[in-house]
């Protein structure tokens, strides 16, 4: 039953929504991208690596490559003379092979000559003409990257569902991999909707208000594994929503901002809901309780309130963690938290997750969290101001002043 009108009989936890939201969206499917083009994308396969990483012994340091057991008695006051047999350069691999007593200059990163097991380094040595006095001993192996200490050839180095770092890239390229299997981004298209929203850089008249929301959106839905989209604002009525839902076929879900709540004219997810399976209208959220979820043609169609704070929340508790999944991501991307000291005394409102707006700052050695005072769910400027959130679970009425709160920072993200 719509929920236009009447309000809403009951709120939906979004962990159930998330649940029922998995076992009809699937996952997209995959595609080879360059490597340059990889960062920040989530990978579809198990990586196994082709090749021994060092691939072949080399030497650490610059110095002397030795067979150890001919330097055990060096000292200062007693050098042990080493004749020098020749010399091996970085990339070069014609490399005289040692016998006991000998010695081959070598550059960090050489290849290491046949028959030897150490390198000296250069402080510890002194050439004279053909030979290489070294006055320190080295034990075997000592200043020498073996081959495949850092990596075995068919070692999982790269696992599914990671979302891809500049140090994991780096890792395929030293491995010769120039292109990697990754899942497809979604492609989602934000709709905002209401006749008094006006596009940024049109004059503003009395009575409109700016288009925000749907840039925020685009913004959360990148840190989220998708590739947005922006349509113009629509009026929100019944036609131009079913107008909108035609898009469906280009994207792999759609998102609109408000119109979403029990107003009269809120027809959003009314219209959502004679296209597709309504799998929830109203969450447990608050601010973000209006949010609707659906699924459309086998695509997860959302419906987000008008007012910001809201639209911000009820993405990232709901609309995010459906399009991580979709990306083919382990987990969701989630904030970086603190541990703080609550301020003040703080009322919950048991049966809806709360998100508390805080201020962080020290006070004699101790970071403490101050509730902002201003934090309806249309001051944008909160979510700015303030450092992070804390959350009051449903099923708790009361944070305590002097107790430790987690803070999700809202300028660090984890992924």
């Amino acid at each position: 039953m719509s929920a236009r009108g009447r309000g809403f009989a009951k709120l939906s936890r979004v962990e159930e929504v998330l649940m029922k939201l998995k076992e009809k969206v699937t996952e997209l499917s995959h595609e080879e991208v360059p490597l340059r083009e990889c960062y920040g994308r989530v990978l579809g396969v198990d990586v196994e690596s082709p090749m021994d990483l060092p691939p072949f012994h080399r030497s650490a340091v610059d110095g002397y490559a030795v067979k150890a057991e001919d330097t055990f008695n060096a000292s200062i006051a007693n050098p042990v003379k080493l004749r020098l047999k020749g010399k091996i350069g970085i990339g070069e691999v014609e490399a005289p092979s040692l016998n006991r007593g000998e010695a081959v200059k070598v550059d960090t990163g050489s290849l290491l000559p046949p028959g030897s097991d150490a390198v000296v380094m250069l402080e510890y040595t002194k050439k004279v003409e053909d030979w290489v006095e070294v006055y320190s001993p080295v034990a075997p192996w000592q200043n020498v990257s073996k081959k495949g200490e850092d990596v075995k050839r068919g070692e999982v180095v790269l696992n599914k569902g990671m979302v891809l770092h500049p140090q994991d890239i780096a890792l395929a390229a030293s491995l010769g991999l120039n292109k990697l299997t990754v899942v497809k981004r979604p492609r989602v298209l934000i709709i905002p909707t209401g006749v008094e929203l006006l596009q940024p850089g049109e004059p503003w008249t009395l009575g409109r208000v700016y288009n925000s929301n749907a840039y925020m959106l685009l913004g959360l839905a990148k840190l989220y594994g998708a590739v947005g989209e922006l349509k113009p604002p629509i009026p929100g009525d019944y036609g131009s929503v079913e107008e909108a839902l035609r898009n469906l076929s280009l994207y792999d879900s759609i998102v609109f901002t408000g119109g979403s709540s029990a107003g009269e004219e809120d027809v959003v997810p009314e219209v959502i809901a004679r296209r597709g399976e309504l799998v929830a209208h109203g969450l447990a959220l608050k601010p973000g309780m209006p949010a609707a979820a659906a699924v459309v043609e086998g695509k997860p169609v959302f419906s987000l309130p008008g007012f910001p704070v809201a639209c911000m929340i009820a993405f990232e508790e709901l609309v995010g963690p459906t399009l991580a999944w979709m990306a083919g991501m382990k987990e969701p991307p989630k904030r970086a938290t603190v541990k703080a000291i609550l301020d003040r005394r703080v009322p919950g409102s048991l049966g809806r997750k709360t998100f508390l707006r805080v201020k962080l700052s020290w006070k004699d050695g101790v970071l403490r969290a101050e509730p902002l005072r201003a934090s309806g769910s249309g001051v944008l400027s909160s979510v700015v101001k303030a450092d992070g959130y804390v959350v009051i679970p449903e099923d708790q009425d009361l944070l305590e002043e002097g107790g430790e709160v987690e803070v999700k920072l809202y300028r660090g993200w984890m992924t």
